[in-house]
């Protein structure tokens, strides 16, 4: 893998029931890490030479769900934003 990108996992699990879908049965329901967490991660790999970050999990726009209406993953994607890295997925 190039030195300029990485994966960040930013939660584990899935609170969908697809019929066709195992992933709830082997890794559980939705569990988002911690936004402090995460942005450390950001950071440490920032400064490691990390130029673009891939935002990965199971579920990715569930990704600190409050409840059924509210969702952090904007939160999390401009805390991002506000670190010079060349692009964020």
């Amino acid at each position: 893998m190039p030195r300029h990108y990485a994966y960040l996992k930013i939660s584990e699990g899935c609170n969908n029931r697809c019929r066709f879908c195992i992933i709830p049965s082997m890794r559980g329901n939705l569990v988002s890490c911690d936004i402090g967490d995460v942005m450390a991660e950001v950071e440490r790999l920032k400064n490691a030479g990390v130029r673009e970050i891939l935002n990965i999990s199971q579920d990715t726009s569930a990704y600190g769900m409050v409840n059924r209406f509210q969702y952090a993953s904007p939160k999390i994607l401009k805390s991002m934003k506000r670190r010079p890295l060349q692009r964020i997925i």
